[in-house]
């Protein structure tokens, strides 16, 4: 009965999957859908792209599970892999992703409460890396919390997210050069972060936890340059701001707040 009421809900949501297969290895898509009026697009352009579930199995299903959501995935290259789950939980729904990689060998793993434990619902997630061997991979619990990050510019870019909490914002552009990497742990309600860098081999680590104050903690990074490094720590029960612009390369920024 189960299953039967999985593929009712299948047929009842909108969902739309184009793969686009050149010679080569094949493609390979694996979902498992449960809510209605869902919508899911997914378009892979190349050979032996796969998008699958978060799993040992090479052919575990992705979970898309809640109602309202909307999923856009596209990967345009060789040899890409995305490994998803999408777990609304008990009572949630309206869960946005867009996902796209241009390029090959790209890796990444998206996980919103792949496995129910708590509920998930309107969080909003854009992911896009441009270039080969991009590896990303974004684990969130929690509601309204809004992710939208873009790295191009080159190969070998990276992308490092936990966001545990709720109202949590982080917008990051990464641009100007390869091999930049985001490495975030987001566990403080309400934190928000503006991440910008112009350049190659530039590294951000962001650390936002503790209660906060009313407001949440807040960084805003600017850098135009390469080969920089900047570790922002907020923590404590206190809202916390952090606001950093610079031009060169090769600098380093270290930046601990508490109370």
């Amino acid at each position: 009965m189960f299953n039967f009421l999985r593929q009712c809900s299948i047929i009842l949501a909108f969902l739309s999957i184009t793969a686009n297969t050149s010679l080569g290895a094949d493609n390979a898509i694996y979902l498992d859908q449960s809510g209605s009026n869902s919508t899911i697009n997914v378009t892979q352009t190349g050979a032996g792209n796969t998008v699958k579930g978060i799993g040992a199995a090479n052919d575990t299903k992705a979970k898309i599970y809640g109602g309202s959501d909307i999923v856009n995935i596209t990967q345009t290259g060789t040899s890409n892999l995305l490994t998803l789950g999408i777990n609304a939980g008990a009572l949630g729904s309206t869960n946005a992703l867009t996902y796209n990689v241009t390029g090959s060998n790209a890796i990444a793993t998206l996980n919103l409460n792949n496995a129910g434990l708590t509920t998930s619902t309107n969080n909003v997630v854009s992911l896009t890396q441009g270039g080969n061997a991009a590896l990303s991979s974004l684990t969130i619990t929690g509601s309204y919390n809004n992710i939208n990050a873009t790295q191009t510019g080159g190969n070998n870019q990276s992308f490092t997210g936990v966001v545990t909490g709720s109202n949590i914002t982080n917008t990051t552009s990464m641009t100007g050069g390869a091999s930049n990497v985001a490495n975030y742990n987001l566990t403080s309600t309400n934190g928000t972060s503006s991440i910008t860098t112009v350049g190659a081999s530039n590294t951000v680590n962001l650390t936002q936890s503790g209660t906060a104050g009313l407001l949440g903690h807040n960084a805003t990074l600017s850098m135009t340059g390469s080969s920089n490094t900047a570790n922002i720590t907020q923590g404590g029960t206190i809202d916390t701001r952090v606001g950093v612009t610079s031009v060169g390369s090769g600098n380093t920024f270290t930046i601990t707040t508490t109370n």
